[in-house]
């Protein structure tokens, strides 16, 4: 997985926000410059408050990733044994 840029994120968020088509010519129009509290301020209020839950979300599935690394940090490795694990085995009939 390759890093992002949160500023060159944002600088592509805006332009992709800022294309149009003309609608007398249907060509497209030049990209306008439009800043993300911009686009921002162009959502309705229910799209706000899900943009917002959703950078919260982030937000905790980055802390929660970092706590579980530096988990791995701290310790040595783990042998994780599966399967059966008591040595019991299911009764035949025959």
């Amino acid at each position: 997985m390759s890093y992002v840029n949160p500023q060159d994120y944002s600088k592509q968020i805006a332009s992709l926000l800022s294309e149009g088509l003309d609608t007398v010519t249907g060509m497209t129009t030049e990209p306008t410059i439009v800043t993300v509290k911009e686009a921002i301020k162009n959502l309705t209020t229910d799209d706000r408050e899900q943009l917002e839950q959703y950078a919260e979300s982030l937000k905790e599935i980055k802390m929660e990733m970092n706590k579980l690394i530096a988990k791995g940090k701290k310790g040595k490795a783990v042998e994780e044994a599966g399967g059966d694990m008591m040595n019991l085995t299911m009764p035949t009939q025959e």
